[in-house]
């Protein structure tokens, strides 16, 4: 008999164990699960890098690409203010236009009027300085206009059209710019997490049981050496070989034949082979040609199965 003692010390251990046991199991369980959460936080993290990754890319391109096209523009302007020509020859029109009209209207000017004139602007009109300069000379004799001026002789004839000037040289077409080194790659994506394991299909019905092959043997026959009827005569001829097989079938089994050797001789090849007979021991196998064929020597493979 163990004592009630014993006993009773052997349950506070069992009960102390299967408590410590708990704990260390779920101390485990919270240690697993802050694995697992802050896995799928840096998951979580990579995936927005990547995506930030991938828009500072394209933004860097866009930026390359619109610099390329101010480059483009700026260098078209260049080119436009280069073969842009001034039209002298329409400005020197319109301005002899001007004097002609100037001329036509002009009228007598009084004395306080030719004071305030200025002579740098009428160099380009002679008759209008004329005038002026004879307006003066009456003012320092001091005499009416009517008792010293004389009559304004007749306009002179309009001078012959300048050279137009000659065209400058173009100048040197810039040299290409060097080309930019190509951008580094980009890091490589984040691998995609393997999926889950397709369920297992159901096991499938067994089909029906057919008959299976328990015994096969193989053979060979042949003509042998002439003379035969195969190597003599003309038309129809046959030879049949009986192959006697090692073990005997349960029942008469199915042969197959097939040439091996054809050793012809003479006229156009012509040969032919069937199993005249089949049984549990031995099997019949004939060989056979037509017409002006002549064969030296013809062998025929065997297999029966059953």
């Amino acid at each position: 008999m163990i004592p009630e003692k014993l006993l009773g010390q052997s349950r506070d251990h069992s009960s102390r164990g299967s408590v410590i046991q708990l704990l260390a199991a779920g101390v485990f369980l919270v240690a697993v699960c802050q694995v697992l959460w802050q896995g799928a936080e840096l998951r979580e993290r990579r995936v927005v890098l990547d995506t930030v990754l991938d828009e500072v890319t394209l933004q860097s391109e866009e930026i390359r690409y619109l610099r390329e096209q101010v480059y483009l523009l700026k260098k078209e302007r260049e080119d436009d203010k280069t073969h842009s020509e001034t039209p002298e020859d329409t400005i020197q029109d319109e301005a002899l236009q001007e004097q002609d009209l100037t001329a036509g209207t002009e009228s007598e000017s009084t004395d306080n009027d030719v004071d305030t004139g200025d002579l740098d602007d009428m160099g380009d009109t002679p008759w209008r300085l004329k005038d002026v300069l004879h307006s003066r000379s009456k003012r320092s004799l001091r005499c009416y206009p009517a008792a010293c001026k004389g009559d304004i002789g007749p306009r002179g004839r309009r001078g012959p059209r300048g050279f137009k000037g000659e065209k400058g040289d173009r100048g040197y077409q810039g040299s290409t710019g060097l080309r930019g080194l190509p951008g580094a790659r980009g890091p490589a994506g984040r691998k995609g997490d393997r999926g889950f394991r397709g369920i297992q299909g159901e096991k499938g019905d067994p089909g029906p049981v057919g008959p299976h092959v328990r015994h096969c043997e193989i053979g060979r026959v042949e003509t042998g050496a002439p003379p035969h009827s195969l190597n003599t005569g003309t038309g129809k001829r046959e030879i049949c070989k009986i192959h006697r097989f090692r073990h005997a079938f349960l029942y008469a089994p199915t042969v197959h034949v097939s040439f091996t050797h054809l050793d012809h001789h003479a006229g156009q090849e012509r040969i032919f082979t069937y199993v005249k007979s089949a049984t549990k021991t031995q099997a019949e196998v004939c060989m056979g040609t037509w017409h002006d064929t002549q064969w030296v020597r013809v062998q025929v493979d065997i297999l029966a199965c059953k």
